[in-house]
């Protein structure tokens, strides 16, 4: 009987404790959701912890003794069989090395369904991933804003809520130097306009001869 096969780039290419979850994840949803009545995947991964070598049989066993552990995957396969006569629909075997996975099938047609809809799935992004950290992040609650930038570094204003309006406070100007010199001649000219206007109030009255010593 042909057999065809092809490489797959894989999704999670350090074969390490998630990589080996993540790329089962990602094998074993996309199969899956391409075929009925599949038994459970048949799984035999074999790694070194140190100097202690294991192979397991199914990933959860694989999970209750490699997890919290430093391994070395040498071997990792997995098998998709049906229900109905256990016949194989595909075969993969994981390499660490070329961090690929080679796809093996009986059929051409479902060997590159299977492979099309992978490298699809690989294309979308992986939610469980660590988020990227904003350089500048805001946070409203109530009716004041704060924003933080960069270095934790945060300007705080609690005058921005619902209306959206700012009120900065404008710095002080520098006063003028020519502002106290006018201040002084004008107050001078005014009471110099006093005096005469004294000196003609009193020339009227018919005052002339008066003690200016005694009036101010």
């Amino acid at each position: 009987m042909a057999r065809f096969s092809k490489d797959i780039p894989l999704k999670y290419p350090t074969l390490d404790y998630d990589g080996v979850i993540q790329n089962y994840k990602w094998i074993q949803e996309t199969v899956f959701s391409l075929f009925e009545n599949l038994a459970t995947p048949e799984v035999q991964i074999s790694f070194k912890m140190g100097d202690i070598s294991c192979t397991c049989f199914s990933i959860e066993e694989f999970s209750e003794y490699a997890y919290g552990q430093k391994i070395d995957v040498h071997s990792y396969n997995i098998s998709f069989n049906s229900n109905k006569g256990h016949k194989i629909i595909a075969y993969f075997i994981l390499s660490s090395i070329k961090e690929d996975a080679t796809l093996y099938c009986d059929r051409k047609d479902s060997l590159i369904k299977i492979c099309t809809a992978l490298e699809e799935a690989s294309k979308i992004r992986d939610t469980s991933a660590t988020p990227v950290v904003q350089e500048i992040a805001t946070y409203v609650h109530d009716e004041s804003t704060h924003v933080t930038i960069g270095d934790n570094s945060t300007i705080e204003n609690t005058n921005i809520g619902a209306n959206n309006t700012l009120n900065a406070h404008k710095p002080a100007q520098k006063e003028s130097f020519w502002k106290p010199i006018w201040q002084t001649i004008t107050a001078n000219w005014i009471w110099f306009a006093f005096g005469l206007l004294l000196i003609a109030a009193l020339a009227s009255t018919g005052i002339t001869n008066t003690n200016w010593m005694e009036i101010f």
